[in-house]
C-alpha cells in the first residue's frame, strides 16, 4: 500500500496498539464523532492485560451505552466512582511493569480530571499517549482530498480478532497467559515505555498491510 493516504477514525479511549502504529507516522487524521456509541465501543472503553487475561474497562455513559448517541454528545455517568475503579485495576495490572511508574504521575492526574464529556476525554487520553510517545499527530479538520482514505470506522472493533502474525513484546503476565494481541496502547507503552514509539513505527508496515486489508473487506 502507498504511504500518500489518510485516516478517518472514531475517537477512541486509549485506542488499539495498531490504530496508533498506522496513525504515528503522521498521516492526515480526521477524528469522526458522528458515529453511534453502539457502532464503536473503543469509544468508551479500552482493553489491558489482567492477571487472568483481557480485561475490559468501560467509561459510564449517562443513559447507557446501547443509546443511539454519538460520542460527539454523549456524557459520562460519574455516579460510580468508574475513576478510582478504573485507577486501581491500572495499578493493579501494571505496577510490576517496567515503566508504570515513569508515567503514573501523568496518567493519574489524567484520569482524576473531572469530565463530563466522552469525547472530552477520549481525546485527551489520546493527547497524554501522543506525548508519552514523544510523537505529533497530524489532526485535520475535515477529511483529507487527493489521497487513498483509509477508513477505520468499521474496521474496529472488529480487530478484536487480530491476525495470526500479530507482532509480539514483553507482557507483565506473559509468562503465565502467553502473549495478548490488540490491547490499548497502555499496554505496550507500561511495558516498553520510550522504546513504545520506535515499536511502533517499525511494526507500521505489518499493521497497516493487516487493516487495509481489512479496509478493502469491509
Amino acid at each position: 500500500m502507498s504511504e500518500h493516504y489518510s485516516v478517518i477514525s472514531p475517537l477512541m479511549l486509549f485506542p488499539p496498539i495498531s490504530w496508533w502504529s498506522i496513525v504515528i507516522t503522521g498521516t492526515p487524521l480526521y477524528f469522526d464523532l458522528d458515529i453511534g456509541l453502539r457502532q464503536n465501543v473503543y469509544q468508551h472503553r479500552y482493553k489491558i492485560a489482567g492477571s487472568n487475561g483481557a480485561l475490559s474497562l468501560s467509561v459510564p455513559i449517562e443513559g447507557g451505552s446501547h443509546q443511539t448517541i454519538s460520542i460527539g454528545r454523549a456524557l459520562i455517568s460519574n455516579s460510580d466512582n468508574w475513576q478510582r475503579r478504573h485507577w486501581r485495576t491500572l495499578v493493579s495490572c501494571y505496577n510490576r511493569s517496567a515503566y508504570f511508574q515513569h508515567y503514573a504521575p501523568a496518567l493519574e492526574a489524567l484520569f482524576f480530571t473531572p469530565w463530563t464529556s466522552l469525547s472530552d476525554f477520549a481525546h485527551q487520553s489520546i493527547q497524554f499517549i501522543a506525548k508519552s510517545l514523544q510523537c505529533k499527530l497530524n489532526e485535520v479538520n475535515h477529511p483529507a482530498e487527493g489521497t487513498l482514505t483509509l477508513d477505520l470506522r468499521k474496521i474496529y472493533p472488529e480487530r478484536e480478532q487480530p491476525s495470526a502474525d500479530y507482532p509480539n513484546y514483553s507482557q507483565v503476565f506473559e509468562d503465565r497467559l502467553g502473549f495478548i494481541p490488540e490491547l490499548s496502547i497502555l499496554d505496550l507503552l507500561c511495558c516498553e515505555g520510550p522504546y513504545a514509539a520506535i515499536w511502533l513505527k517499525e511494526q507500521h508496515t505489518i499493521f497497516l498491510s493487516q487493516v487495509y486489508s481489512q479496509h478493502k473487506q469491509s
